[in-house]
């Protein structure tokens, strides 16, 4: 008889804590889980798209120092947000701010390294000051670079015919500081000066009184006036003054 009655109050008990049970697998069934990993991913992707614009090939690395995170919300999504300037190369830093079923839920901080492929242009032997650049003593190659590489050549096709301004060591990259543009006119090169206008044109020999690029404007000496007047470099013979 103690044992029917002491089932009887234990078996309602037994019922009410079966409730609270289910009631809550209930509200923890519409959790989700994001993970590490898929924040890492999505904020690779949105990188990505943002250096759609960049000038070389780029390798991110998503550095997120979080576990994973869970979200009580049948529906999450993830903003982000580059805090600064974008970077093609270096570190951008990024805020992620999750929302779930719609609503602001947290943010969180993540930082990227980012790494370009760049192609740069490197002598295949080394190149004496004041030799004239050819095909055969450069090449391109490509590296990986966290930091803009200034005033490195990355086309052969720039610098071709260009004079060497110092000794330039085999595989060393190739900067625009090292190199200059040959002159046309020597000083002391006997030349010719046109004056033209028209349909009139005067020509008379001269000389050089300094070295002259293509384009450039030197002084010249007309040898039959003995008179300096200042021409621009045509070619490595003639030079053009205006009247």
């Amino acid at each position: 008889m103690i044992k029917t009655k002491l089932w009887k109050m234990f078996f309602p008990a037994l019922l009410l804590v079966c409730a609270f049970g289910m009631q809550d697998a209930k509200a923890s069934k519409g959790d989700k889980i994001l993970t590490a990993n898929e924040v890492i991913l999505r904020a690779e992707e949105f990188l990505q798209d943002q250096l759609s614009f960049a000038k070389n090939p780029v390798e991110i690395e998503i550095i997120f120092n979080e576990r994973d995170i869970e979200i009580p919300a049948d529906d999450i999504s993830i903003k982000f947000q580059i805090m600064g300037q974008l970077k093609e190369m270096g570190r951008n830093f990024l805020i992620g701010k999750i929302m779930a079923d719609g609503k602001f839920f947290r943010q969180f901080s993540l930082n990227a390294k980012t790494t370009a492929f760049v192609n740069v242009v490197r002598a295949v032997r080394p190149i004496k000051r004041g030799e004239i650049i050819s095909e055969e003593l450069v090449s391109v190659e490509q590296v990986k670079t966290i930091r803009p590489l200034r005033n490195t050549v990355s086309r052969v096709e720039d610098i071709l015919g260009k004079e060497a301004t110092r000794n330039l060591q085999m595989g060393r990259n190739i900067s625009f500081n090292f190199i200059k543009t040959p002159p046309l006119v020597d000083r002391g090169d006997r030349i010719m000066i046109v004056a033209q206008k028209g349909a009139m044109k005067i020509t008379t020999p001269g000389m050089a009184r300094q070295k002259g690029t293509k384009d450039s404007m030197i002084p010249v000496m007309n040898l039959q006036s003995k008179k300096i007047v200042y021409a621009r470099v045509v070619d490595k013979n003639t030079v053009e003054v205006n009247f």
